[in-house]
């Protein structure tokens, strides 16, 4: 059983679509500006001892082994967002048998849900020339909060979530960039795990800085490394 469907108070959207295309994700506004996405910034700076990790894993569990992993990973993954999209913006939803357990496991969070402000919008930062979708924006507590939705098999230590916090902290302040009014505290990675309640990794404003200059130099190595020009 699901709680009620939370009441819609959505902002209004940044108009945006996606390009893909020669390795590169880019974002493009109604104005025919393109920014490259968080997504493709944070791959394409991903530190050494991240890619080495990952390269050895694969060698450790086979190559078709790692690629079933992969896909299984991603199929649930959009399975849970596609179930969660159609549900917070009151569409037609069902939960489909390999998002099901998933699904149960963050019953309890939805249930905190005050109010929708945003689901899987577009958000830029003109500023520092980046742009991203983000999962969604709720209200909860009384207060609007950032969310970006996972999945894993098993629980997840803090060290295990890579690049998700300056993901978060990305859209956090391209949220602020179109949405000042939002005046956001606080954001929260919500890991959906089979068979038991949803892990939920908060981050506060007090943690924003540090976060904030960390993607700031991914950033910055970004625009060293790519030929990435936004107006071509």
């Amino acid at each position: 059983m699901s709680p009620s469907l939370p009441p819609l108070n959505l902002l209004p959207p940044y108009p945006a679509k996606v390009l893909r295309g020669q390795g590169k994700q880019r974002i493009i506004d109604a104005e025919g500006r393109q920014y490259p996405s968080v997504s493709h910034i944070l791959q394409r700076t991903k530190p050494r001892a991240d890619r080495l990790a990952l390269q050895a894993w694969r060698q450790r569990v086979g190559v078709h082994e790692a690629q079933r992993i992969a896909t299984q990973a991603s199929g649930r993954g959009v399975s849970l967002h596609t179930v969660l999209k159609n549900y917070l913006s009151h569409q037609p939803w069902s939960v489909s048998a390999k998002a099901e357990p998933y699904w149960q496991s963050i019953q309890a969070f939805l249930s905190r849900i005050e109010s929708v402000r945003l689901v899987e919008g577009f958000v830029c930062h003109q500023t520092c020339g980046y742009a991203g979708r983000v999962d969604c924006v709720i209200e909860c507590e009384g207060e609007p909060v950032l969310i970006d939705w996972k999945s894993a098999g098993k629980p997840k230590h803090p060290d295990y979530l890579r690049d998700t916090p300056l993901q978060l902290v990305a859209y956090w302040g391209a949220l602020e960039h179109c949405y000042p009014e939002l005046a956001l505290s606080r954001c929260a990675i919500v890991v959906a795990l089979p068979h038991q309640e949803a892990q939920i990794f908060w981050f506060s404003r007090s943690q924003y800085a540090d976060l904030w200059q960390q993607w700031r130099q991914r950033l910055d190595e970004f625009w060293r490394l790519s030929r990435f020009n936004p107006n071509n």
